[in-house]
């Protein structure tokens, strides 16, 4: 159909376009906190204002977060405003909160982690925004590794995980323990803490990490 049409008085007008609406498509998911207004402003990019012959200037929208120029770097990162929280891609299968905290403390204090295994993706939340900036820029300018496999990080839209109703309760169960060692008197390694753990229930992983002395998760079936 031509985008002209004749009217009686002989005069021609151009017909106005009609801007396409942003979807997301079919079984894309929303990020943990993200509406559906703030993934449609992700799809469209970043908002610039270009110069046109005149003077006028149109609006124009950058690449698309989600569109084929997309890459793994730290462009991605000044798109969304910096969050304590940071969006975790491209883990193995076998990643656990563990291996999360083991490779990422070193950036700063880790308040919760979120896993989704199915999309080998991650929300860590740090307890402040200087330690997710230095998450983001260290993950842009080196690679980081997280189990043996490098990970790539972005700000999450999210300022906070959301948190399943029961997980402030103690006594709600949980199948990750997080061991604190004092003054220890003799190397702690895995298999000790396998020794002194195994009796309780069937260990499935220990890992030990140090920092202000030495600590340890210990993961249960259960």
């Amino acid at each position: 159909m031509s985008l002209i049409e004749e009217y009686e008085e002989g005069e021609y007008e151009r017909a106005p376009k009609r801007l396409k609406t942003v979807e997301l498509e079919e079984g894309e998911d929303l990020e943990e906190g993200e509406d559906s207004d703030s993934a449609s402003a992700g799809l469209l990019g970043d908002e610039e204002d270009v110069a046109r012959p005149g003077g006028e200037k149109r609006a124009h929208w950058s690449t698309s977060k989600y569109g084929p120029g997309r890459k793994d770097n730290g462009d991605d990162a000044h798109r969304i405003a910096p969050s304590p929280v940071v969006h975790v891609r491209g883990l193995c299968e076998s990643v656990v909160e563990a291996d999360l905290v083991e490779a990422l403390e070193k950036f700063g204090t880790i308040c919760y982690v979120m896993m989704m295994p199915f999309k080998r993706q991650a929300l860590v939340e740090f307890e402040g925004v200087e330690s997710a900036d230095k998450c983001v820029a260290c993950g842009a300018s080196e690679a980081v590794y997280i189990a043996g496999q490098q990970a790539f990080f972005n700000y999450s839209t999210s300022k906070r995980i959301t948190r399943p109703t029961n997980a402030d309760d103690p006594n709600s169960g949980n199948k990750v323990l997080l061991l604190s060692i004092q003054n220890p008197l003799y190397p702690i390694t895995t298999d000790v803490l396998y020794t002194v753990c195994n009796p309780i229930g069937n260990v499935l992983r220990i890992v030990i990490f140090k920092r202000n002395g030495i600590q340890a998760m210990v993961e249960y079936p259960f």
